[in-house]
């Protein structure tokens, strides 16, 4: 997750990383969706797993009472992955879409 809210001057590489990242996935799926197997040079430059299994990972998330969301209906919702997050532009953008923060849930709720 990216912090944006301390200053674009530390966030400013991290997005653009994450920017860059995420089109070469975007490019992937589409490209496994048209039917194409990855080609050598990417398989021969990828990394070697032994002994692999798949596990959950857990990866940081907002919960609480959404309203106006496209596909979900008010009440409690779970987000995506977030991966920007600016307190004090209350706004975060997680892997599927943008949120604006409300209020914070307090400790005693």
């Amino acid at each position: 997750m990216i912090q944006v809210h301390r200053g674009l001057v530390h966030a400013r590489p991290l997005l653009v990383f994450e920017a860059d990242r995420l089109e070469r996935l975007a490019s992937d799926l589409r490209a496994i969706a048209d039917g194409q197997a990855p080609q050598p040079h990417d398989i021969g430059a990828s990394p070697l797993v032994e002994r692999w299994h798949s596990v959950a990972r857990t990866v940081p998330t907002i919960v609480g009472v959404g309203q106006g969301h496209p596909r979900l209906a008010d009440g409690f919702v779970q987000t995506t992955e977030i991966i920007a997050l600016d307190l004090v532009g209350r706004w975060a953008r997680t892997l599927s879409r943008y949120y604006v923060l409300g209020k914070e849930r307090s400790d005693d709720c």
